[in-house]
């Protein structure tokens, strides 16, 4: 969208703190499991102690465990000898969950997608429950939060920074963190635009992010909001600019 067709006006707020919470979801690969926690491949990178949600699709209902990664590793993986090859990244998981139900609900999918191996898994990570191997190409969701900072924000949307692409179009729950506010405005983001920063050293991104489904009431706190902000007229820029100018005196 250009500026010229923008709805509501942006606003620049960069040095506020203002910033993004999300949690998106990528596919991943099972390849063991236990009662204590599981093993997982995906293209995301996973990094130690983060914590996740992890959706179980097959054996029955879908159920979530929250989780933590314990470890992770890296490989490269050839996707085509034209588009070169892109990392995979193996992890642990460790569950947090230790609600009964939930443990049924584990157990049972265990039973229906496990084989068991016969051995308790041990190495440089340490002992485990004894695992069960999934079957092929079992998939989880894992999602993901990130915390992003908001450089622009409108009744619309915002513009934030982020040191990875995300593909255009791709809807997850969000929240904003505004300045001297306890509880976050929270919606559903829809990816608009993704634009990578090439003059930096490291890669960074501008993400158009689009507000869907925020209540009525986190709208007028966003709109309470946006007015105490004000856009510095041009003439006050100018003026601004001239008092910081040097003048060196004239010459006879």
């Amino acid at each position: 969208m250009t500026v010229g067709t923008r709805r509501h006006q942006r606003f620049v707020v960069e040095n506020l703190g203002i910033y993004a919470k999300s949690l998106y979801a990528a596919e991943a690969e099972l390849l063991n499991i236990s009662m204590t926690g599981a093993c997982v491949t995906t293209r995301e990178r996973l990094t130690f102690s983060d914590k996740h949600l992890i959706k179980f699709h097959g054996g029955g209902t879908p159920f979530t465990l929250s989780c933590h990664v314990i470890w992770e590793t890296t490989s490269i993986e050839l996707t085509s000898p034209t588009k070169g090859s892109d990392p995979v990244y193996k992890a642990g998981v460790a569950f947090n969950d230790t609600a009964s139900d939930k443990m049924i609900t584990l157990k049972d999918f265990i039973r229906v997608s496990g084989t068991p191996n016969q051995q308790r898994l041990s190495d440089e990570y340490g002992s485990s429950a004894l695992r069960f191997q999934v079957q092929a190409n079992e998939k989880v969701l894992l999602y993901y939060p990130r915390i992003s900072y908001v450089k622009k924000i409108s009744l619309g949307g915002m513009l934030i920074g982020s040191d990875s692409g995300i593909q255009v179009e791709k809807r997850f729950p969000m929240a904003v963190f505004l300045a001297n506010e306890n509880l976050p405005l929270k919606f559903e983001g829809r990816v608009v635009c993704c634009i990578e920063i090439a003059d930096k050293k490291s890669k960074s991104f501008d993400i158009g992010i689009e507000f869907l489904d925020m209540s009525i009431h986190d709208k007028s706190r966003l709109s309470r909001f946006l007015q105490t902000l004000t856009i510095t007229p041009l003439h006050k820029k100018i003026l601004r600019l001239f008092r910081k100018a040097v003048f060196l005196p004239r010459t006879p």
